[in-house]
């Protein structure tokens, strides 16, 4: 099982985002059927909309494609991307939930190598590429070229520079099973990341999640949601970027259509939709922070 994801900068004086977002509930026809990929893909790419800075038309969403369509869609979009003017900074986001293993993503009874992955993102002629895999055992993918899986850092840069390279976000590492959850309706890393982004991770309380902010937050409360589990889950992080210390992922000072909803204590919440018919999400928040969600009750 897997999920994946992208990437974002923030103070570039012209920069382009792209988002490829992919759910598939359906893998392999021994591969049970998942409940929440799909649903995950969908409210990643509303994320991006609304918070990342991403215009609609820039954002490709992708459901139960087979590895060819896969391969195809990355093929286009590189395309894309080659054709902006010289000096315009792209940034690339990828994200896909669904099946895999230690090696390939399941796609709609095909495989895709996660090397080839890796590769085909790379190719995409991006100064920064962010990939996040929420996955069954799909940890391997933080270990090629030599990358290894660590504990969340801090980064700081010299000076400021056009943010260049890779990141890679992996729900899972090697061996373990990513997690669906009926009461969070949805993938355990992917919900926290989503809630992070949303703004339960801006730790430093400036308005904007960083790459770093969110995969921590999400690292954390994916731990303490699964130690209850039969099995902890642990999300390895893989990081090969140069410039920018601030990777600015998506800022609650731009809410977009979202609504803030502000909190003068910390601690855990749970917000539903109205009688509690849908928890809407589960986050914990410091106090006099801020979560961006969608216009509702």
């Amino acid at each position: 099982m897997i999920g994946l994801f992208s990437l974002l900068v923030g103070l570039a004086a012209a920069e382009q985002r792209y988002a490829l977002v992919v759910g598939s509930n359906q893998g392999d026809a021994t591969d049970p059927l998942l409940s929440f990929a799909e649903e995950d893909a969908r409210r990643v790419a509303q994320v991006f909309q609304d918070l990342g800075q991403i215009p609609p038309d820039a954002v490709v969403t992708l459901y139960r494609p087979d590895a060819n369509r896969l391969r195809a869609t990355l093929d286009h979009l590189a395309e894309r991307v080659a054709r902006e003017p010289a000096g315009e900074e792209v940034i690339l986001f990828v994200y896909y939930s669904g099946h895999a293993d230690a090696t390939d993503l399941h796609l709609a009874g095909s495989h895709l190598p996660l090397s080839e992955l890796r590769d085909r993102v790379l190719a995409v002629s991006a100064e920064a590429r962010v990939l996040v895999v929420d996955a069954c055992r799909a940890g391997e993918l933080t270990r090629f070229k030599g990358a290894r899986p660590v504990e969340p850092f801090t980064i700081i840069a010299a000076a400021p520079a056009a943010t260049q390279g890779l990141a890679i976000m992996t729900s899972a590492a090697v061996g373990e099973d990513a997690q669906e959850s009926d009461r969070l309706r949805g993938w355990v890393f992917t919900h926290h990341l989503l809630a992070g982004l949303r703004g339960a991770a801006d730790s430093s309380s400036d308005g904007r999640v960083t790459l770093l902010e969110s995969y921590q937050y999400a690292y954390t409360q994916t731990v303490a949601t699964t130690s209850v589990a039969p099995e902890l889950q642990h999300s390895p992080f893989s990081l090969d970027l140069r410039g920018h210390d601030d990777l600015v992922l998506t800022r609650l000072d731009q809410p977009g259509p979202s609504g803030l909803l502000s909190f003068t204590e910390g601690g855990d919440y749970l917000i539903f939709e109205p009688r509690g018919q849908r928890l809407v999400v589960e986050a914990f928040v410091a106090p006099g922070g801020n979560l961006a969600l969608p216009a509702g009750d």
